[in-house]
């Protein structure tokens, strides 16, 4: 995100909400460069210093890494569902669906966990085990994906 918000094509609530993080990153930079620590590679959530001041634009994107990204995607999809089960009614009446898939997730789980133990490269192999679990489970689940397509 630049600091520039003239150039940036974000909602008026988006851009409160980037221009009140990016504050406060300028606001307790010293703090961040003193405390954070200084890695290549960090998934452990957190990256405070995104919101420190520098030379290229803010990636916003970079503050929702690990167990907040998780949050933050499952957040979506289940704020998603909703929406479309407005939309949809009957979208989320599932108990039909668990009673097919659970028993069929189970097989699929325990055929690739077979085929795991099988002597070949572990490239192939897990595509191998994932592929068969997943053509396993599908005719369990294809009513839902039907309904889907037909959206």
């Amino acid at each position: 995100m630049p600091r520039d918000f003239a150039q940036s094509n974000s909602s008026d609530n988006g851009l409160d909400l980037f221009r009140d993080m990016l504050y406060l990153g300028a606001r307790e930079a010293i703090e961040i460069a003193e405390r954070f620590p200084k890695v290549q590679r960090r998934v452990g959530g957190y990256n405070l210093d995104a919101l420190v001041p520098r030379n290229a634009p803010n990636n916003m994107a970079h503050l929702l890494v690990g167990s907040e990204g998780t949050l933050a995607f499952t957040s979506q999809a289940i704020l998603l569902l909703v929406l479309l089960n407005r939309q949809f009614a009957g979208v989320l009446k599932v108990g039909g669906t668990l009673l097919r898939v659970i028993p069929a997730s189970l097989a699929a789980g325990l055929l690739a966990f077979g085929l795991l133990q099988l002597p070949l490269p572990a490239l192939p192999l897990a595509a191998l085990s994932l592929l068969a679990g997943g053509l396993l489970v599908l005719p369990f689940i294809w009513p839902e994906i039907n309904l889907l397509l037909r959206l």
